[in-house]
């Protein structure tokens, strides 16, 4: 894998700082630029190539650093949802409660359509059948 195609994002500081000290960038092999222009409010448009070399697509959430020399450096930052942080998890007993409740459901509705004292080779057939209906009316056949 080449300097290039490592991102920022999995690069420690320090690795980071030291590719940035480099007296010319020219001389890497993964130097890439382009010229872009800076419009009212300081937005700028990155090219595409640039983009897609480095693994940036719209909406992602970059660091803005000004290092020694007066460069500019950007760096891809990940991201979470807040909602996964700070949501609320299930513990194991709630799940385990929601999932028998779920099953005598099931078991209920098998009941009340007779479905309870099917011989296995009836409910074989059936399974049968569905997959082979559903290969007819899929893109993605079934397993």
């Amino acid at each position: 894998m080449s300097d290039f195609a490592t991102p920022y994002a999995m690069l420690s500081v320090e690795a980071v700082l030291r590719k940035v000290r480099r007296a010319d960038f020219r001389k890497d092999r993964w130097y890439m630029s382009t010229l872009v222009k800076l419009q009212k409010k300081g937005q700028m448009v990155i090219p595409r190539a640039l983009r897609e070399r480095a693994g940036i697509s719209e909406g992602a959430l970059l660091d803005v650093s000004l290092v020694k020399g007066g460069n500019i450096l950007l760096t891809p930052q990940v991201t979470v949802s807040r909602a996964a942080v700070n949501g609320r998890r299930k513990n194991r007993k709630e799940l385990f409660r929601e999932l028998a409740v779920a099953v005598a459901e099931l078991r209920q509705d098998a009941k009340e359509k007779g479905l309870d004292k099917m011989p296995m080779s009836e409910i074989n057939r059936a399974v049968a059948a569905a997959r082979r209906d559903l290969k007819k009316n899929s893109k993605h056949p079934a397993k």
